[in-house]
């Protein structure tokens, strides 16, 4: 019960980070803003796992487990950078339609890699609830079309989300799943400090961290974060991730509530079906295998 309440938090927290980083972003850009997020996250984490005697208690990771945190931040990094780039090479639609495939690559995974038991409600929750995505985002509408480098920086960046969640479960298992977020963040924030001040001209990256480092919404963005990983992580440990990551498509529907309150966004008939859509479908994810026996 307590994974299935932090993944609750962790849906809300993102979802609620959606509208907020979209106004950041236009106005900081995304690198600064990343850097200010995972900054303001990885602080807060590492003070909470100071308070809590964490650092003084425990003992450093062993190579092995150093390694798989470095990785795990470093392939954060990686994803994040593949979609900020895919979204100048391809469409908004191509970006949103082909995010969606880490549920897809997360079943793949857990069935013939991991060896991780997918119950079978899973092959009839995933079509709903990608349906639900599709009608709330309004990407039926639109066209779409595959055949730039864009579209495979998504399906890259689709598959190392999956691929990271097994491999954050999998270093749950032993090591404190604040701690891993805490390390994830603060790798973050460092690639994102360096690939802020990189952009060029130089002078012009220093301004615009300087600028989101005083920036109050940014600084909110990365309280958000830091409640998100230290939530995702519990639930991670405790849950299946193909679960997890079903679960996670309830992210636009917190969106879009939050939108509607933050940026007087209005939702549609069509909309309100998608929502529908993937509540039906987290429902069934969720509900115990005894309740569709009878």
């Amino acid at each position: 019960m307590i994974a299935y309440v932090a993944l609750a938090i962790a849906i809300l927290a993102w979802g609620l980070e959606y509208p907020l980083m979209k106004s950041v972003s236009a106005e900081l850009g995304p690198m600064a803003t990343g850097a200010v997020m995972f900054s303001v996250a990885a602080f807060l984490l590492g003070a909470q796992l100071a308070v809590r005697g964490t650092f003084r208690r425990e003992r450093l990771p062993d190579r092995q487990t150093l390694g798989r945190l470095l990785l795990i931040g470093l392939i954060g990094f990686l994803l994040n950078a593949a979609v900020l780039l895919a979204v100048r090479m391809t469409s908004v639609t191509n970006v949103a339609t082909l995010a969606r495939t880490d549920v897809l690559f997360s079943l793949l995974l857990a069935a013939f890699i991991f060896r991780e038991k997918v119950d079978r409600s899973a092959w009839w929750t995933t079509p709903l609830m990608l349906a639900g995505i599709y009608l709330l985002t309004g990407i039926v509408t639109r066209p779409f079309g595959m055949g730039n480098g864009g579209d495979a920086l998504v399906l890259l960046s689709a598959f190392l989300v999956a691929l990271n969640a097994y491999i954050i479960r999998h270093t749950a298992q032993r090591v404190d799943p604040t701690l891993i977020g805490f390390v994830n963040t603060a790798t973050n924030s460092a690639l994102f400090v360096v690939a802020a001040l990189l952009v060029p001209p130089h002078s012009a990256g220093m301004l615009a961290l300087g600028v989101a480092f005083a920036h109050p919404v940014a600084l909110e963005l990365g309280c958000i974060a830091a409640i998100f990983f230290a939530s995702y992580y519990i639930a991670l440990r405790a849950l299946p991730v193909w679960r997890v990551r079903l679960l996670m498509l309830m992210i636009p529907v917190v969106a879009a509530l939050a939108g509607t309150f933050w940026l007087d966004e209005n939702i549609t008939a069509i909309e309100a079906m998608g929502m529908a859509l993937i509540c039906a479908g987290a429902a069934g994810a969720v509900l115990p295998k005894r309740v569709w026996h009878h």
